[in-house]
């Protein structure tokens, strides 16, 4: 039989977002979402095939262009179904993407419509054993054995003889899960059969009987809003339902691994960009057999294809690392997350003590269920204390950075046998590094952004990772090869403490380490082996430590004062956060000093506070008088040429056709970017704010299929969610 097969291509570009006829000879029906290997214009491309129509070798003779035989099948049977292919088609059309780009996201690398996805590896899980039952016919030995494996609540199946294996398995003692290989010890110190307390009962109670499957819990600090999850997911396990938990950091997840693998065992899978692709295809094929019923993991999670989902957990949405700004399609996941509960009729909860303003206001229209929970579960609390580092007083002599406050409180905390936290929001050593000779700023060739210096000898681009060692490196100006450090980065810092407090010790966090390497750091720092942690804002938020008293925010200003609408959000989210480490379970007032240059500004005064309310009266009022989001979107259509004059034409014909789309939304605003350049290739960018979504993103969907309206060497991508003004 023959079947003639529409088939999109895996490349991502948009004038070839369409599908490509070809035909397959079967002895049985070929199915529509499975892959195949083409020859597209001389080349061996990976396909998948959309719509599949048995036809007569007549019919096929008779078209008038030539029609390809594919090449072989990749595939015997679909590899998504319906929900996730109109999952893509969604990703598709609210994030201005080609369709084989959503898919690509959506699958894991060993199943994606890509030729590089034919030799990846399906990954191999670690076997444990778990605990049933007791058994009296047991030996002295096995009775030990099964002791231990109890105590342990899991043990690795191949520290067991055989013989005792078999006989425990042939008495229904213990029975074999396989767990995430880099889970090698599970001892969660989580009360497994904690209760709620009233309010979270009531919060649990309402959740659960809302009428509105959209909820915002805005619940303070502390208040334990974990719990009410996890009985969330108890109650949605019970009635056979999936459910999705997404965290903003992979940090958060390491917090969590523990305390879910021990309490749902083999049913929980962890996806998060520190995983290896064998990991992912393993626990991709793990959920499609309906092994795993809950997902815990990072943005990309959200496109778990989990069946029956029945509730949707979003922790500290605000974060900016829910948002794909990586590579196509530019996703929100939060928004990916929410279509994918309303289309499975699940409930979509967002938890938070600082919930981003768009959604906040959303509750307050009654879009979602609004929920308080305003008492936290211990009755501590943290006292937020400015210091103004422009009173030259009140700086530690010899150090720029360190106030004589932070120093004094420091000294006090380590002699009461506490911890520390500092949160510098800079990686590297230094962060500003000037050639000696000429005094230029040393910027990286490719971007354009500072290099930051990283001891012992490495120069690195934090944006586009770009790095030189010190002896290859030369000032692009005048040649010389001197350079003057100024700046703090998180090792700078680490290398002050150590100078002040010899006897301390003190370590740090931050993505320049191995995601394990910080993983064993925050345990170290929570069962007490470190005194002094320093890091980025990962360590703001989500992270229960009991011995913490004091938490500084060193360089606030920086933050507040960034060319972002999201500038003053991100200021009072950070403070809120970060005061709420401190004083924690210990029934003991913690304090956060927060310096900064700007002691006088109104939007610090009122995060001391930790008032969202208010904060949320004050921004609200500048969001609209400035038409910014939520009042407007925004977004921006990126460009990008080798050549300069091609851009330059590009850039000319986008903005007279931006220029119509005021026939469209009148309230439409929009600038241009200069043009810069980075290695080989010139850049800029057309800023657009817009009240009218669906017509604005369905025209700008056509701007960037439509390249015979610019010039061929011009790549253009439109970005529908962006920071700046």
């Amino acid at each position: 039989m023959h079947y003639l097969l529409d088939v999109i291509i895996e490349n991502k570009i948009y004038s070839l977002d369409k599908t490509f006829s070809y035909f397959c000879c079967s002895k049985k029906p070929i199915s529509k979402w499975i892959r195949v290997l083409v020859d597209f214009n001389g080349t061996k491309k990976v396909g998948y095939v959309l719509k599949s129509t048995e036809i007569k070798k007549e019919q096929l003779e008779k078209t008038p262009y030539v029609i390809k035989e594919i090449i072989k099948l990749i595939d015997d049977e679909p590899i998504i179904d319906n929900e996730l292919f109109d999952l893509a088609t969604y990703l598709s059309n609210r994030y201005v993407s080609p369709l084989v780009s959503s898919l690509q996201a959506i699958l894991p690398p060993n199943l994606r419509p890509k030729s590089s996805s034919l030799d990846k590896k399906v990954g191999v899980f670690n076997k444990f054993v778990e605990y049933l039952k007791d058994d009296e016919d047991l030996s002295y030995t096995e009775k030990e054995i099964l002791s231990e494996i109890k105590n342990k609540r899991f043990v690795l199946k191949s520290k067991l003889k055989p013989s005792i294996l078999n006989k425990l398995l042939e008495k229904n003692c213990i029975r074999i899960i396989e767990i995430d290989k880099s889970f090698t010890n599970i001892n969660s110190s989580f009360d497994q059969d904690f209760k709620l307390t009233k309010p979270q009962e009531e919060v649990f109670t309402n959740i659960t009987n809302s009428n509105n499957k959209n909820i915002l819990l805005k619940g303070v600090i502390s208040s334990g809003k974990t719990m009410i999850y996890i009985k969330l997911i108890d109650y949605f396990l019970s009635k056979n339902k999936t459910v999705l938990y997404l965290v903003p950091e992979i940090l958060f997840t390491d917090y969590l691994k523990e305390i879910f693998i021990t309490r749902y065992k083999n049913i929980v899978g962890f996806i998060t960009s520190s995983i290896t692709d064998a990991k992912k295809s393993r626990i991709y094929q793990e959920i499609l057999q309906q092994n795993i019923k809950i997902i815990v993991g990072t943005k990309s999670a959200v496109f778990a294809p989990l069946k029956n989902l029945g509730l949707v957990i979003i922790d500290e949405e605000f974060s900016r690392f829910f948002l794909n700004e990586e590579y196509l399609p530019y996703y929100d996941s939060v928004e990916v997350a929410q279509y994918r509960a309303e289309r499975n009729g699940a409930t979509f909860l967002i938890g938070s003590a600082t919930p981003s303003l768009k959604r906040y206001a959303m509750a307050r229209k009654g879009i979602y269920k609004l929920i308080e929970l305003n008492e936290p579960y211990f009755d501590n609390s943290s006292q937020v204390e400015i210091v103004s580092l422009k009173n030259l007083n009140n700086l530690l002599p010899g150090f720029s950075i360190f106030s004589k406050l932070l120093i004094a409180r420091m000294s006090e905390v380590l002699k009461n046998k506490r911890q520390c936290m500092l949160i510098i929001n800079k990686k590297g050593y230094s962060t500003l590094n000037y050639c000696k000779t000429c005094g230029e700023l040393i910027t990286c060739p490719k971007c354009g952004k500072s290099l930051i210096f990283y001891k012992p000898n490495l120069y690195y681009c934090n944006n586009c990772g770009y790095k030189v060692l010190n002896k290859d490196f030369s000032c692009k100006s005048c040649g010389h090869k001197e350079i003057n450090n100024f700046g703090y980065g998180v090792d700078k810092i680490v290398e002050e403490l150590h100078n002040i407090f010899k006897n301390s010790v003190i370590s740090k966090v931050d993505l320049s380490n191995t995601n394990k390497a910080n993983e064993t750091i925050i345990n170290n720092f929570r069962d007490h082996k470190i005194d002094i942690l320093v890091g980025t804002e990962l360590l703001s938020k989500g992270h229960d430590f009991d011995k913490v008293d004091l938490i500084c925010l060193l360089n606030i200003d920086d933050l507040l004062n960034s060319k972002s609408y999201l500038a003053n959000e991100k200021t009072f989210d950070l403070i809120v956060q970060a005061a709420g480490r401190s004083g924690r379970n210990n029934f003991k007032e913690g304090v956060c000093i927060v310096q900064t240059f700007n002691s006088d500004n109104k939007l610090l005064k009122i995060a001391s506070l930790s008032d969202y309310d208010l904060f949320y009266q004050y921004e609200m009022i500048n969001r609209k008088k400035l038409k910014h989001p939520p009042f407007f979107y925004v977004s921006c259509f990126s460009l990008s040429s080798k050549n300069e004059n091609n851009l330059k034409n590009t850039l000319d014909n986008l903005i007279k056709i931006i220029h119509n789309l005021k026939n469209i939304d009148e309230n439409l605003i929009f600038y241009s970017k200069k043009i810069s350049k980075s290695g080989i290739n010139y850049l800029t960018e057309v800023i657009i704010k817009y009240k009218k979504q669906e017509e604005i993103l369905k025209f700008c969907k056509k701007i960037v299929s439509s390249p015979e309206k610019y010039s061929f060497s011009t790549r253009v991508v439109f970005k529908p969610d962006v920071e700046y003004f």
